[in-house]
């Protein structure tokens, strides 16, 4: 794929990607303000973070009629990493979704209250945050002179690593508010 091609692909799914995440953060943070309870919340994100994988794998051609440069940055992104990707994204998503929902199971209801200072400032560090990591990936991905082969088995293998750590730390979460309450 030719360069001003792809930097243009690139500029709309950084476009795309930061609009569904304000979107996404502003919800969270004006939920948590309003008074919803957290597990409320996470309970919910696991269950949309699951639909999402199933909803992204089962009907790539409805997102691609929305979002018409997906496909062909999808293509290329293919190409480019293989196999392998699509299967680490997956297995990594769908963990991810399940941990937010025994995240969420295991917390009690339990209602924060926000001041909007602390509010902003926590939405522009997790925007900022997931920006770096994007713009790190993509430019790993779209270096011509880059060994991906490494790239990849190096993401795949942290991958599986975080998707285990997380199931253990959810295994721990969930025995220890268990005995918590045996106690109480």
């Amino acid at each position: 794929m030719e360069i001003g091609m792809l930097r243009e692909l690139r500029k709309k799914q950084f476009i795309v990607d930061n609009c569904v995440c304000i979107i996404g953060l502003a919800l969270f943070f004006l939920l948590l303000y309003v008074g919803v309870a957290l597990n409320k919340i996470i309970i919910f994100l696991g269950i949309v973070i699951l639909l999402l994988q199933i909803f992204e794998n089962k009907y790539n051609d409805f997102i691609y009629k929305i979002f018409p440069y997906m496909k062909k940055l999808s293509l290329y992104e293919e190409n480019k990493l293989g196999r392998k990707w699509n299967i680490l994204t997956t297995i990594t998503t769908v963990s991810f979704g399940i941990m937010t929902l025994l995240l969420g199971i295991t917390f009690d209801d339990m209602v924060y209250s926000y001041d909007l200072k602390t509010t902003t400032i926590r939405f522009s560090l997790l925007l900022i945050l997931i920006n770096v990591k994007t713009y790190l990936d993509i430019k790993k991905m779209d270096d011509e002179g880059s060994s991906l082969n490494k790239y990849i088995k190096r993401k795949f293998i942290s991958g599986i690593f975080f998707c285990i750590f997380c199931i253990v730390i959810n295994i721990c979460l969930i025995f220890i508010l268990f005995n918590k309450n045996l106690y109480i």
